[in-house]
């Protein structure tokens, strides 16, 4: 199994413990990584997210997305993906510092 797979096979797998919390906030202490590359041409953008316990930041996000949607902030409307609702930079870093890191090069 490539590396790649690896993390999906332990989601599924039902042996695999549900992470604990290390801390008073109810995190688990692991890190995780998204990273985004885009290229037009020669042209190459690059995007990373980083936090800690990808599950604890789904509230952030769907509170800051109501929000957004509730006051009129969102540029589409209907069955979209959150890129043609929101501008990305604008709503992962409203979510910085204190959820994750946003870089963009």
């Amino acid at each position: 199994m490539t590396s790649v797979a690896a993390p999906i096979a332990d989601i599924r797998d039902p042996d695999t413990p549900a992470p604990t919390a290390s801390d008073e906030s109810g995190r688990s202490s692991q890190i995780f990584v998204m990273e985004a590359i885009a290229r037009r041409g020669s042209a190459e953008r690059r995007a990373a997210v980083r936090g800690r316990d990808i599950y604890a930041i789904t509230a952030p996000i769907v509170v800051e997305a109501t929000y957004r949607v509730v006051n009129g902030l969102a540029k589409r409307t209907g069955v979209v993906a959150a890129g043609e609702v929101f501008a990305a930079q604008d709503f992962l870093m409203s979510l910085s510092p204190s959820h994750l890191s946003f870089e963009m090069q």
